[in-house]
Order: structure tokens, then sequence, then C-alpha cells
């Protein structure tokens, strides 16, 4: 459960035992954090397993019957990284009347601008940045569609960003959160998910040959990661590649590794669900879709754990590690 208003987080410790707090504020620390991260991880992002995520995506998209809008919507993607939902609209054959790109990492938006011919497309705008930048100039388009993909479980301070969301949609905007961790993922499914992975995957043999290309280029990586914020005197010592990754993951909690980093227990304000977010949006938003899937998290392909992953989530709707959901503004009585 995520506490609502809490004045300390993880965030404000892991600050005060890491940063160069004489140097940088609070927000420059993050910041600089995810330069560095994205600046040497940026590959990763071009190639990864996503037939599972369109796929359910898909079934969405049919669910809420937004192929059959006479009004083209207004599509605002939050966080669009390297593009991967303007390429799933185009891919679902959904028209829309104009599509707004966010993305406050350039060295994602470089990757996305990189991939598509910008000037062949008079319905793309592009804003290299922040939501709250934009949310006067997109408050009064009618009939929107606010996407985010993959992006909600970066963002730290999560009241003020979901007001955004609030007070940026009229009635009939749609709010689609998609690709978000299920932080109310089962405990025993998790456990599940390991043994299959050391069975069916090469998980197992990269623990065993911890110094195989792919490690050894993954440590460099870390370490890439650790020198560029020593050398800016941002950080005072190195950060495991653990931390790091949960200040860029900061609202995935069910994996349960936030507890090897000793966090005390007055900085921690829990990880947010969709009852959270539902609660938060009030009552002039409707859950109209809710979905779980990759119940032994991502198959990257692999047939027989892709293959479970259908099944369980036929039978357990609401039980897999990562979900979408759609909100609708409604009219207040």
């Amino acid at each position: 459960m995520y506490k609502i208003s809490k004045k300390l987080h993880r965030i404000d410790w892991i600050y005060s035992e890491y940063a160069n707090t004489s140097n940088i504020n609070l927000e420059e620390f993050i910041s600089a954090v995810n330069t560095a991260y994205y600046s040497n991880s940026t590959s990763l992002y071009s190639s990864r397993f996503v037939e599972d995520i369109c796929h359910e995506y898909e079934k969405m998209f049919d669910s809420i019957n937004i192929k059959d809008d006479s009004d083209k919507r207004f599509v605002v993607d939050i966080g669009g990284g390297a593009g991967f939902e303007y390429r799933l609209l185009k891919r679902c054959s959904i028209d829309f009347k104009h599509f707004k790109y966010i993305e406050p990492s350039e060295d994602m938006m470089n990757i996305f601008m990189q991939n598509i011919d910008p000037d062949s497309d008079e319905k793309l705008s592009v804003h290299n940045g922040h939501f709250s930048e934009i949310v006067k100039e997109i408050k009064e388009e009618p009939n929107k569609l606010l996407i985010i993909n993959s992006a909600l479980h970066h963002v730290i301070w999560i009241e003020p960003f979901l007001d955004n969301i609030k007070s940026s949609m009229k009635e009939g905007d749609l709010f689609v959160l998609g690709h978000e961790p299920n932080n109310d993922y089962s405990l025993v499914l998790n456990t599940i998910q390991k043994a299959f992975r050391a069975i069916f995957t090469k998980a197992l043999l990269k623990k065993i040959f911890p110094f195989s290309k792919s490690s050894v280029a993954d440590a460099g990586r870390w370490d890439s990661i650790n020198r560029e914020l020593i050398a800016k005197k941002h950080i005072t010592r190195r950060m495991s590649p653990l931390l790091i990754r949960r200040i860029i993951d900061y609202g995935v909690g069910y994996k349960n590794d936030w507890s090897k980093l000793g966090v005390p227990d007055k900085f921690d304000e829990g990880f947010w669900n969709i009852k959270d977010l539902s609660d938060y949006l009030g009552s002039d938003f409707k859950l109209l879709y809710f979905k779980t899937y990759r119940h032994l998290g991502d198959s990257d392909g692999n047939l027989v754990i892709e293959f479970i992953n259908r099944v369980l989530s036929i039978v357990f709707k609401h039980y897999g590690s990562n979900f979408h959901a759609v909100w609708e503004k409604r009219p207040r009585h």
C-alpha cells in the first residue's frame, strides 16, 4: 500500500547517503542519475521482446472499442521513450487527430527521432521535457487519449504527477496506463517464476558463469555510470547496480529487493497498486479496464514461458507481474 502525502521517501535516504549534498540538491541528483543511466543504457531499449505487450494492448483496445470512435483522439504520449506507443498505434490501425510525444531524456528521444521521419507525419509533435510543462497547452484539447507505457514507475513523486493528469483531462478523455508493474504480484508466483527461469532460460547459467561476454559488458556499464557520477561530483561513493536500478525503476516493489538496500522504515512510502491509483484519481474517473499478464515475467521469446504466461493470464487475470489499465473522465453529477 502506498502512503499518500508521506513526508519522507526512500529517495530522501538515498540522497543523504550517496549524493554530494554540498554540490547538488535532490532534484539535481535524481536528474544526474537518470542522465548517466540512460546515456549508458539506451541500446537496451531498442531490442526488447514486446510481442506479448502488443497482444495485450490489442485486447485492451478491442475491449474499450477505441477503433470505433467516430471522433479521432488527440494522443498525448507521456514518457514516449524509444517510440513504442507511436509504433503501437500504427500497428493497431488506430488513427489519431494528433500525436504529442513527450520525453525528458534527450538520449531516448534521439532514438525515437532516428527511427521515424518526423517531417512525413504532420500529426506528430515532440516535446523534450516533462509532462507538467505542457499541461496548460493540451488541457482544452477535446477527446484526448493520455497514454503512459512503462513510465509511471519511474516517477518518484507520484501525487503531483497524477494531479497533472487529472487537471489536464476533460469529460470523455481516456487515461491509458500500460505495462506497469503489478505491486500486488504474488510472492508464490514470483518464486515459481525464478524456478522456471532457472530451468528453461539461461538465467541460472549467467549466475554460475558471471564472466560471460554479456555479464562483463553489463558490469562495464554500471562502472561507467558510477565513474561519470563521481567525476562530475554528483555522488560521494559508488552505488550498487541494484541501487541504481531502483532509483530508475522507483515504483517497482513486487521484486522485494528494496529490503537489500537497507532503507530505514521511516523512509518507506510503500508502493502503489491499482486501487491506490483509482482512489487518488477519485470519483470523476471510472476504471474501464484492468488486466494483468506476464505471470512468470518477461519470456524474452522463450516459447515455454510464453505459453505458460498466456494460459495463466486466462485463468488468473489479476495476478500477473504487469498490467494494463484504462480510466475515463466522467461528468460530475
